[in-house]
């Protein structure tokens, strides 16, 4: 930490009361806080007006660390951005702040960096004269998010690494938020999808929209290989019982997935195995469907590919898969969480989804036998 910032915590630790403060320092120096856990204390009450709580929060965060809560993020993107905390915020709101300031962070660090994107690729397919544009740089990306209120703030990384393009497209006066893919892009057919709509307020767009955007872009909708949606087919077990003989392989017993979402978004946040020592090289790969999300004739539809995809890929592939089966919608709203265990030394896989409402609740729950498919 530089001078300046040691001087501005030693101002917010100095405001402290003193029945808050001596105790605090007391346990800083029998080491049950480290100098870092101080620091955040220091710096969670510098944002939080319930000062005298925050001898009950060590507890509380201590606590909330050890089950994974990203507890030291959030205190510290809170303090940096100047946004307030609660200390007596239950376990579940933490969460949510968490990511709500994330998109916030992300949000204020696309304004600063002024990335530029390379769209070579999708202004080649689109084309020459068509109502809006493509978002060409970081700052354009953040004031997307901001104007309309959605998450697409968040999409950089995809946008980085060339999996699809955000467009800004007008219909009627209307504006609305598109993300473009590229449908077979080695090949050389390649052509644009429209994977994803938005209208301000992250509001879905109706049919006769969704159909006028597809013509204003010259997107020709995809008839070949169509699966029905997620919902409604029985992908999220077929896919699971094709890498289930590579686990079996690779001598690993056990794969956990968790996801974490809130107001309109949500990422797997972590993917680990049993026995943890396994190592497997980055340019391993399974081959497994690769399926995208288009609209066809009214109803959403899949298009599947067969690519070769790294074990995290595929595991995220298929977690996925069961998210869009359970279908209830727990990254929205006060958002939820997803575990996905696949038990590989017994040929089963268990996934629970908990949506977040004043309280955890668990909304959706299944146990599969992969060998057989049944439901347990």
């Amino acid at each position: 930490m530089t001078k300046q910032t040691d001087n501005i915590l030693a101002i917010h630790e100095e405001s402290l009361p003193r029945s808050v403060l001596a105790p605090l320092r007391d346990l800083r120096s029998r080491n049950f806080l480290s100098p870092e856990d101080y620091v955040l204390m220091i710096k969670a009450a510098a944002v939080a007006p319930q000062k005298n709580h925050l001898l009950g929060f060590c507890c509380a965060f201590l606590a909330m660390r050890m089950n994974n809560i990203s507890i030291v993020d959030t205190i510290s993107m809170a303090y940096d951005l100047g946004e307030p905390l609660n200390l007596t915020w239950s376990q579940n709101r933490w969460r949510s702040e968490h990511d709500r300031l994330s998109k916030l962070f992300t949000l204020r660090q696309l304004l600063s960096e002024h990335v530029e994107y390379e769209l070579v690729r999708f202004d080649e397919l689109l084309p020459d004269k068509w109502p809006g544009y493509l978002i060409q740089n970081s700052r354009r990306l953040a004031f997307e998010g901001q104007r309309q209120n959605n998450c697409v703030a968040s999409y950089q990384a995809g946008i980085l690494t060339g999996r699809f393009a955000i467009a800004v497209v007008f219909v009627d006066k209307t504006r609305f938020t598109v993300q473009l893919g590229i449908h077979s892009p080695d090949s050389g057919n390649a052509r644009l999808t429209v994977l994803q709509v938005r209208g301000a307020g992250n509001t879905t767009p109706s049919e006769n929209q969704r159909n006028r955007i597809n013509e204003l872009l010259q997107i020709r909708p995809l008839t070949a290989n169509l699966l029905p949606h997620p919902a409604n087919s029985n992908s999220h077990i077929s896919d699971a019982q094709t890498l289930l003989p590579i686990l079996h392989e690779l001598g690993i017993e056990k794969i956990m997935a968790y996801f974490s979402g809130y107001g309109d978004s949500g990422n797997w946040d972590t993917i680990d195995w049993e026995p943890s020592d396994i190592k497997i090289s980055d340019n391993f790969t399974v081959r497994l469907p690769q399926r995208k999300n288009i609209f066809v004739d009214g109803q959403w539809r899949q298009v599947v590919e067969e690519q070769n995809v790294t074990l995290l890929d595929a595991v995220e592939s298929i977690a996925d898969q069961w998210l869009n089966h359970a279908n209830t919608g727990c990254e929205n709203g006060d958002g939820g969480s997803a575990d996905l265990v696949i038990l590989v030394t017994e040929n089963s896989l268990e996934f629970k989804v908990d949506l977040n409402y004043t309280e955890k609740t668990c909304h959706f729950s299944r146990s599969v036998d992969l060998a057989t498919g049944e439901i347990l």
